[in-house]
């Protein structure tokens, strides 16, 4: 049946571009939204010892400063636990580090926090392309490599100095590839089997990301994760698993149910008996969880000898579900169209890859709160999606328009 804990792999504070203080995060994921675990993910920064932050009347700035509206939240929300001082006519807020959030807000059984650092990096050439990079459970800064002479190769570059740093831990990170059609399909999936020390990949994140002048999607998230998929298992590489995140940087609110604000993507990872970091780390790199945006599955079941995958969902009154099975054949087409896309500013313009419909195709549909799906020979994996009619309060070509949630291929 699965002993779920739910976890926010991706988020942000004042250390980098989030809007709000760390200890102000926590709270609005432990006792507001009820996460058992999170996992901080500030770009280019691991909060590894204290800084005092000017504290200023400007909120929606960027780079972001920390207003004196939201500090007056944050001490109407705290009062114990806010720390500031006044120089002169300047007031600053202390912000803490790692070790003494952790101290607070680590609740045995209950809650986590674990270190973590986005490696957010770009490449400027005859085009722009960003790449972020979640570290999850590190606990020291990575900054981006120096540009390559391609944008795949100052990809290649970062992967491997976000590898550097994770080999210098003494304990195990997952390497995760976010968002990566924001923000105008900037990684190519052919860069990624490039890379296969990727593990894990956002396949719902919520950030307003798709700042282009296009209809519709090229791919869709799980269309581009099940090209990934297909070729890792056809050459026998490692599985990468699909993930959704908020991303979060809004904890107030005015903000809070917006684009990069909470509760909107996140993991529910296997983990029975006392929670530790340990246990929930190797969850997720064996893959013994699934991602959401708000549905929740009962039972995920895979019978290897028959290879018949099964789930069951938790319904909400009045919520009608659809469950689809989805696999990928070794047939699958080689051929690789693109898509030109041309953008008012030419450093966006794309040459995109079409993903194929041979990849991710649903087998079987079933409306209800259970069903199963057998694999027939030719099925590289099979997964499941389970789709919800509740609208989701995100509208965006990238995040499902109702609640959703995805299991990981079996195979």
């Amino acid at each position: 049946m699965g002993d779920w804990k739910k976890g926010c792999l991706h988020f942000h504070t004042i250390w980098s571009d989030g809007r709000s203080l760390p200890e102000i995060a926590l709270h609005t994921l432990k006792n507001v939204l009820k996460y058992d675990f999170a996992v901080i993910t500030d770009h280019n920064i691991f909060p590894a010892g204290e800084l005092d932050f000017p504290v200023t009347a400007e909120y929606d700035t960027w780079p972001p400063l920390f207003s004196g509206k939201e500090l007056e939240r944050s001490q109407q929300i705290l009062p114990d636990s806010i720390v500031t001082r006044q120089l002169g006519i300047r007031k600053f807020v202390r912000l803490k580090s790692f070790d003494t959030l952790k101290k607070e807000w680590d609740s045995q059984g209950e809650f986590l926090l674990l270190g973590g650092c986005e490696n957010s990096a770009g490449h400027l050439g005859d085009s722009y392309h960003e790449f972020h990079l979640n570290l999850l459970n590190c606990r020291r800064t990575v900054t981006p490599a120096e540009y390559g002479n391609t944008p795949a190769e100052t990809l290649r570059k970062n992967v491997r100095k976000s590898l550097a740093a994770a080999a210098e831990e003494d304990r195990e990170v997952l390497l995760m590839l976010n968002h990566p059609f924001w923000r105008y399909w900037d990684i190519d999936p052919r860069w990624v089997l490039d890379n296969p020390e990727f593990q894990l990949l956002e396949i719902c994140n919520n950030t307003h990301g798709m700042e282009v002048h296009a209809e519709k999607a090229v791919n869709s998230p799980e269309k581009y994760w099940d090209f990934i998929l297909s070729h890792r298992i056809i050459r026998g590489e490692k599985t990468i698993y699909g993930t959704a995140t908020d991303d979060a940087h809004f904890y107030d609110p005015e903000h809070i149910h917006n684009y990069c604000g909470c509760n909107h993507g996140w993991v529910m990872v296997n983990c029975p008996g006392e929670m530790t970091e340990e246990k929930l780390i190797s969850a997720l790199k064996a893959g013994d969880f699934y991602a959401t945006c708000g549905v929740e599955f009962e039972k995920i079941h895979f019978d290897r000898r028959t290879r018949t995958l099964s789930v069951a969902l938790k319904a909400l009154p009045g919520t009608k579900y659809q469950i689809r099975f989805i696999v990928t054949r070794r047939n699958f087409s080689r051929k690789l169209e693109t898509f030109t896309y041309q953008d008012k500013n030419p450093l966006y313009n794309r040459e995109i890859p079409v993903i194929d419909d041979s990849f991710g195709q649903c087998v079987k549909s079933v409306d209800g709160i259970e069903a199963s799906c057998t694999m027939d020979e030719d099925d590289l994996y099979i997964r499941a999606e389970a789709v919800s009619d509740t609208p989701g309060e995100l509208q965006d070509i990238f995040y499902p328009s109702t609640l959703k949630a995805w299991t990981q291929p079996f195979f």
